[in-house]
């Protein structure tokens, strides 16, 4: 029994649009926020933290991050709606939180399930110390491989009064990135959101690949009837 050439149309037709959307959720920033995520301390009222997570799995438009603390401590996620002094709306309520375990050399990575050709991060904090924040990017997971880029950022929070300054840095790498790591010099930093970049899906190679050796068996098949 011959396959009749409408079922090859079709075959072709589904390939395409599944490369096609494949390669649109590859394309632009995708955003990670804490606000969708339970938080494990609420401030105020409570006032100490649980030190609840050891790592943190998030995803969104078909990418997945885990986050988790350089030196293997733990963290939580922060809810400071009773106390955004000097924080816009944009930045959010939630958090991802260090205090747990401050310090120098306790910051965080994250690992992505795939390859990414920039990052941003915002952060801030409700101190009265400057904060200057550390990012590295790496070709491999945790922080392996070559080192992609770096940037310092200072973010000057010697507000006094409540009038701290919230911002976001970005990192554009010279190849393609697996993970990231960041921390403050104090480690007293709050981090209230990611946004990443991914490395397009090679779909219009494909979609030729898939075109031409689509189009090649039609025209077999129309022979053979």
């Amino acid at each position: 029994m011959k396959t009749p050439p409408r079922f090859w149309a079709i075959v072709l037709a589904v390939t395409v649009s599944i490369l096609t959307s494949a390669s649109s959720l590859q394309a632009g920033i995708v955003t990670f926020d804490f606000e969708s995520t339970p938080a494990t301390f609420i401030s105020p009222p409570d006032s100490s933290r649980p030190g609840a997570l050891t790592s943190l799995g998030l995803s969104s438009s078909g990418l997945t991050i885990s986050i988790s603390r350089t030196n293997s401590t733990h963290f939580d996620i922060v809810d400071n709606n009773g106390n955004q002094a000097g924080k816009s709306a944009s930045f959010g309520n939630r958090s991802l939180d260090p205090f747990f375990s401050p310090g120098p050399n306790t910051g965080f990575i994250v690992n992505f399930s795939s390859a990414l050709s920039a990052f941003q991060l915002s952060f801030g904090d409700y101190g009265q110390d400057a904060e200057t924040l550390t990012l590295n990017a790496y070709s491999g997971l945790n922080g392996t491989g070559t080192v992609q880029s770096f940037v310092l950022a200072s973010n000057d929070d010697s507000c006094g009064g409540g009038a701290c300054t919230w911002t976001t840095t970005a990192l554009s790498f010279f190849g393609t990135a697996q993970s990231v790591d960041f921390g403050s010099n104090s480690g007293q930093a709050l981090y209230t959101g990611i946004g990443v970049t991914p490395v397009p899906l090679p779909a219009s190679g494909l979609l030729m690949l898939f075109g031409s050796a689509g189009l090649g068996l039609f025209r077999s098949r129309r022979r053979a009837a």
